[in-house]
């Protein structure tokens, strides 16, 4: 699934889904908070589809720069979430 080869077009198909704040939205923040008097905490959060783990098994080619020259035709198999894996 993470090249895409056991995908079903329609169902698996769709937005990836990117964790990143852009600036402009903590500008609006800071100053929606300043004008209305709201108080302001700050808190980390660890992300859980980066540290999720798998319930079905997922194999994927070898990525480039990680090939191993003597196992060449083996696969990988995944045990956690990869960045952008639907």
């Amino acid at each position: 699934m993470a090249k895409g080869f056991s995908q079903v077009y329609g169902l698996d198909f769709g937005d990836t889904f990117s964790p990143v704040v852009h600036p402009t939205i903590i500008i609006i923040i800071l100053s929606l908070t300043v004008t209305f008097g709201w108080c302001l905490h700050q808190l980390d959060v660890n992300n859980a589809f980066l540290h999720g783990f798998l319930n079905e098994a997922i194999y994927m080619k070898q990525p480039q720069g990680y090939t191993d020259l003597v196992f060449l035709q083996h696969v990988c198999c995944l045990k956690h979430v990869l960045y952008g894996l639907k």
